[in-house]
């Protein structure tokens, strides 16, 4: 397997951290909070000086390596959470930035705008800029540009945080990507000259927010199931159908340190490096070929989908199926019948990968051991061997018959009868996310009432409330913000019932008598 990096460039305070900075003490506002590197640089040529430094000793370290990798200006330069600069002036940081990489190696890739999915007049602005307006360091028309780059969301969970209220269904919406890509691509389309440059999807995600999870609002519970891979091999599946220009997709996944079992986050594992089932999707996709064939798809009630690729010699082929709806609680089920034509072999081995509830899924073994906080040895072992990929049932051999294979029915089950637990509770923990300055606290939200209960509470932990953030009394119902030691425990506890979607992988080779990947 060979990688290639995305180098993101970005501006960072040259002093770090106050001299005085201590972990756990509040040291005021940060230099990161005072928004300064969101600030175009004061000097562009010592500006272009640290992109050249760091560019040449990329290039000292990682050598010939680099050339395949691909430098992007900024990060989503058309908001205000990440630029604070006008278009003009990143037009300027670009321009800088291209001749500070060219000068190391002409041969690196640079490009961008890496904009938002609200940022279609930015995009247009800026090939109109690369391609007709003056550089601003050369002063000739046009600036070098490798690649064209934007972003796509299909979710903003509203509130992001709930802090305990009851939320309703929500899901990504699959239509909302596709639109974003496509106006994207139509403004792309507007530039001729720009017609062979390929076009990268960065950040291309079910819905926003990495760091936030089910404790933040229970719909991230998609990030910890089958419905998660079963989305992004949608999504994958009708982005490559839009453009053949489109080379790159990426998809945010972090590793969180610190978060509880199943958070909910953007990642492909939890703790204990336990896969989620969204690296099995990935690995099933892993699995195709790079020679795709045509699939023809009769009689089918639901929105069932397929990628079906061979090998170079042609005797081994793999069938990926995936349903998708933009609606994580829906159920039905669906009869599949496949049928190969002009298949030149004898006989056929058929291996039946699944990921659904049941199969390859680390998130519902989890619950059937009533979700235990920390693992001991047997509970870690168990949901070890669950997290790898299942076959549905022993490989079955088949033979050809008239450059025929017709499998033997079965059926996606399509059962999603969860249900999002009625959250509206009294208590609510969550770790606070600024953990540098409040060192093993946590953030809590209390629901007061004045009643007998409330009080009895309140008298009980009044000597670890460290401080009140907001309030609007205690005098009926109110709300209050505070901040407690870690000795409380999570209380809110979100629970389901596990049926979902599934992902499938039909894995088919020439059949030679062994059961061998």
């Amino acid at each position: 397997m060979s990688l290639a990096s995305t180098i993101e460039i970005n501006l960072a305070d040259s002093k770090d951290l106050p001299s005085n900075w201590k972990i756990g003490r509040d040291v005021g506002q940060e230099l990161y909070e005072q928004n300064k590197w969101k600030l175009p640089p004061k000097d562009y040529k010592k500006w272009q000086q640290l992109i050249e430094i760091f560019t040449n000793h990329l290039y000292e370290r990682y050598g010939e390596r680099v050339q395949n990798w691909y430098f992007e200006v900024w990060n989503e330069p058309n908001l205000t959470n990440y630029w604070l600069g006008s278009i003009e002036d990143y037009f300027k940081l670009y321009d800088y930035s291209v001749e500070a990489i060219k000068h190391v190696n002409k041969s690196f890739k640079i490009g961008g705008p890496a904009i938002s999915d609200v940022g279609i007049e930015f995009l247009r602005q800026f090939l109109k800029h690369v391609t007709s307006d003056k550089n601003y360091v050369t002063n000739e028309i046009g600036t070098r540009i490798d690649f064209i780059s934007f972003h796509t969301k299909g979710a903003y969970y509203i509130p992001r945080r709930c802090y305990g209220h009851k939320v309703s269904y929500q899901s990504p919406n699959l239509s909302k990507i596709l639109n974003d890509i496509h106006n994207n691509l139509m403004i792309c389309n507007e530039f001729e000259q720009l017609n062979n440059l390929p076009i990268f999807i960065d950040e291309c995600d079910p819905a926003v927010g990495t760091i936030y999870g089910v404790y933040d609002n229970p719909n991230y519970i998609i990030c910890n199931t089958e419905y998660y891979p079963c989305i992004v091999a949608s999504m994958i599946y009708h982005i490559l159908s839009l453009s053949n220009r489109i080379q790159l997709i990426t998809h945010w996944s972090f590793y969180m340190e610190g978060k509880r079992l199943f958070e909910g986050n953007h990642t492909l594992m939890t703790n204990y490096n336990l896969y989620l089932p969204i690296l099995s999707g990935l690995k099933l996709f892993g699995k195709l070929k790079y020679k795709q064939l045509f699939i023809e798809m009769n009689q089918i009630q639901l929105p069932i989908f397929g990628i079906a690729t061979c090998d170079d010699e042609n005797k081994k082929f793999q069938l990926l199926l995936f349903y998708h709806v933009d609606d994580w609680t829906s159920e039905d089920i669906q009869s599949i019948k496949v049928t190969f034509i002009n298949i030149p072999l004898q006989n056929i081995l058929l291996k039946h990968y699944r990921i659904d509830s049941n199969h390859s899924n680390t998130y519902t073994e989890w619950i059937k051991i009533e979700k235990p906080d920390q693992l001991n040895a047997d509970q870690l072992e168990h949901l070890k061997r669950s997290q790898e990929i299942k076959l549905l049932h022993e490989p079955i051999e088949y033979k050809i018959e008239n450059n025929q294979l017709k499998l033997a029915p079965f059926d996606l089950p399509i059962e999603n009868d969860r249900r999002l637990e009625d959250i509206n509770q009294r208590i609510c923990y969550r770790l606070t996310r600024n953990d540098l300055l409040r060192d093993g606290y946590q953030e809590v939200f209390q629901e007061f009432y004045d009643d007998e209960e409330t009080m009895k509470f309140m008298n009980k932990v009044k000597k670890n409330l460290i401080i009140f953030l907001y309030t609007n009394g205690l005098i009926g119902r109110g709300v209050m913000f505070v901040y407690s030691i870690a000795q409380f425990k999570t209380l809110l506890d979100i629970d389901y019932n596990e049926q979902y979607p599934l992902i499938a992988l039909l894995h088919i080779g020439a059949g030679d008598g062994s059961i061998t990947e």
